[in-house]
């Protein structure tokens, strides 16, 4: 049994190429009119009834024309920005949450703009998923060839009168007004309270597209690139079940400016930077046990660079230096040792993160810090130390502090000044020769 599809405006670009796919398929009969049955409503209408399918191809004005003469149960794809918006018809992206099964079962079903599916595709999940605010304001560039623009633009491209040098050969911006047509489904299926500000350009090519939507996880992690000297230069893409923002960095190192991690000396004090708790706060927050503001003071952690320690720890003697992240600060500081060393920590004087000790009181753990504690574990022994405390040592950090090796004249200056300018920084140690444990870790009362 064949499948009767009628294309409503057949004639035209869109039509024309969905005909050309469908006239492959033997399954389906592609039903006709006559060139005087396309100028007439009620012609087209008994052709549409007729069919199991129907495409419109057409003006906004020709769709909502022929709409009311239909049958309830004919299905019909409308390609024109009609629709769009009109909740008695489905939005026709399956790949939304939810959409697939709306799609199958409707009748009427809009077929989505070009570049709105490029800016919904961007939005939508990251609205759903809480990380796109949707009263925030937004823009939109996007970049497409010119077949988008139908028979005229087209034929304006590929005229074999076009002048060698044109005003074409230059990419064109248009709809600065923005009041593009697409806006109003951009707006609605993305979940916005507002359009986003949305200019399209066209350029000498066939067909593709490009949509780019600014973000501002990204130009938060720009701004730290500037802040640090830096130049962001590129990006990548993975996988997964949640959004992930890296930062990878590619430099030179001045020879004459470089500390090593395992060159520290016995009586240097240990001094961090930073805070602790981050990965405990972090996953707390991540089930919702998160204690008040323990996030915003882990995010304020995260987001300050650690330029500023640095630049005040070349003004004293720093024998030894390391950032502490996901290795935890008793593994940065196991690799710090280098075999040769061992050292005494103080953990009641270590900084730590409101919320972070709540954390590890309530077991939320995570694996990285566990695998932290398998691994550094054996070369550390704690004397009276709770095991709260022993958690929030071994726990991940993103982004964390520099624990500096320094000479012990100079560890009070250095950890004055690192405080003066806003850092919660703190003698926690002192290295001495070697032991039979590497790391001791106590708590005094």
């Amino acid at each position: 049994m064949s499948v009767k599809v009628f294309i409503d405006g057949s004639a035209g670009t869109t039509g024309l190429r969905i005909a050309d796919r469908l006239a492959a398929r033997p399954e389906i009969e592609l039903l006709s009119i006559s060139e005087e049955g396309r100028k007439d409503v009620n012609e087209r209408a008994k052709v549409i009834n007729s069919a199991d399918l129907a495409f419109l191809c057409l003006p906004d004005a020709a769709s909502r024309e022929v709409m009311p003469l239909l049958r309830p149960d004919v299905k019909v794809l409308d390609t024109s920005t009609a629709f769009r918006t009109d909740p008695n018809w489905v939005y026709g992206f399956p790949e939304l949450r939810g959409q697939k099964e709306k799609i199958k079962n409707a009748c009427r079903v809009a077929v989505p703009g070009c570049y709105a599916s490029g800016f919904i595709s961007i939005m939508r999940p990251l609205v759903e998923l809480g990380l796109a605010g949707a009263g925030d304001f937004y823009s939109c560039t996007g970049i497409s060839g010119y077949s988008g623009g139908g028979k005229k633009m087209i034929a304006d491209y590929e005229s074999p009168d076009r002048p060698a040098h044109s005003k074409l050969d230059a990419p064109k911006s248009y709809g600065l007004s923005l009041a593009h047509k697409h806006l109003p489904e951009m707006q609605k299926i993305s979940g916005l309270a507002n359009p986003p500000a949305f200019v399209p350009v066209v350029c000498d090519y066939y067909s593709g597209m490009q949509v780019l939507v600014p973000f501002q996880p990204v130009w938060g992690g720009a701004e730290k690139v500037a802040e640090a000297g830096g130049t962001l230069a590129g990006g990548h893409s993975i996988a997964d079940t949640g959004v992930k923002y890296g930062l990878s960095v590619t430099g030179l190192v001045d020879p004459h400016r470089l500390t090593a991690n395992d060159t520290g000396r016995p009586g240097d004090k240990l001094l961090l930077t930073k805070a602790l708790g981050v990965g405990l706060i972090c996953t707390a927050n991540r089930v919702g046990e998160a204690a008040p503001g323990a996030m915003d003071a882990a995010v304020a952690s995260m987001t300050t660079l650690n330029k500023s320690a640095a630049e005040c720890s070349r003004r004293y003697a720093v024998h030894a230096a390391t950032d502490v992240t996901g290795f935890s600060f008793l593994g940065h500081l196991h690799e710090m040792m280098g075999g040769r060393l061992s050292c005494r920590i103080d953990a009641s004087a270590v900084p730590v993160l409101p919320g972070a000790w709540q954390a590890a009181d309530d077991c939320l753990f995570t694996a990285a810090g566990q695998r932290n504690r398998n691994h550094t574990g054996p070369f550390v022994r704690f004397e009276g130390v709770p095991f709260a405390m022993e958690e929030i040592l071994f726990d991940p950090q993103t982004s964390g502090g520099l624990l500096l090796a320094v000479a012990p004249e100079d560890a009070a200056p250095l950890e004055t000044e690192l405080k003066r300018v806003g850092l919660p920084a703190a003698i926690v140690g002192e290295i001495t020769a070697r032991q039979d444990t590497e790391i001791l870790v106590s708590y005094p009362e």
